[in-house]
């Protein structure tokens, strides 16, 4: 028996799912319905900035720095490689673990404009929420590579299964662009919610402030 299955094997059941963890994501650019290979440039850039979001949450938060040396202790560390990628998710099944999104997506339109200014507002949350994940090799650009930054390469869901929920309120963006920002460009301000439905020494640690 491996240590990961003696110690989830010690289990407490919640009658609801229980709340470890809240932290907020921010994404700054681009978010347009486009062609295929267009698409996976545009998702790799959001999977960039919320890598090195998430990179600077799991150095900074005990529980989670806690939780990294629990996995290198007892060999438990799951990664998945994708191409020339190695992706460490946050949020995972295994972990019981889901999480709930409340994104507030801020426009430089008008918020009643926004079925005509870079596409319907599902397909635009659909593509950001597509690059939250562990992606396919086919959805990585062609012969993209990791940073040394990059390794791991942080990502928030081993699957997007694992999201229970989300919401999305649309406002008016009302600062002006940047010199290296384009009208069209958007600012995303995600609120993260991740929940446990059991407890055990493999993912107590989440617990921590």
């Amino acid at each position: 028996m491996t240590p990961l299955q003696q110690n989830t094997e010690q289990v407490t059941n919640f009658n609801h799912p229980v709340e470890c963890m809240q932290f907020r994501l921010v994404y700054n650019g681009p978010l347009l319905t486009t062609s295929n290979s267009s698409r996976r440039g545009l998702q790799q850039n959001i999977r960039k900035e919320i890598h090195s979001q998430l990179e600077t949450l799991f150095r900074v938060h005990p529980g989670l720095s806690g939780y990294i040396a629990y996995e290198k202790e007892h060999s438990l560390v799951q990664t998945v490689e994708t191409g020339n990628f190695v992706f460490f998710p946050l949020v995972r099944d295994k972990l019981w673990m889901t999480c709930h999104l409340d994104i507030l997506l801020l426009v430089r339109a008008k918020p009643m404009g926004l079925i005509t200014h870079g596409g319907d507002i599902d397909n635009r949350i659909k593509v950001f929420i597509d690059a939250l994940r562990i992606p396919s090799r086919d959805e990585l650009p062609p012969n993209a590579v990791p940073t040394e930054k990059e390794k791991p390469f942080y990502c928030l869901l081993e699957d997007d299964k694992l999201i229970t929920g989300f919401s999305v309120r649309a406002d008016r963006l009302l600062a002006l662009p940047h010199t290296d920002e384009k009208d069209s460009d958007v600012r995303l301000v995600i609120d993260v919610s991740v929940k446990l439905s059991r407890m055990s020494w493999a993912n107590i640690d989440f617990v921590s402030d």
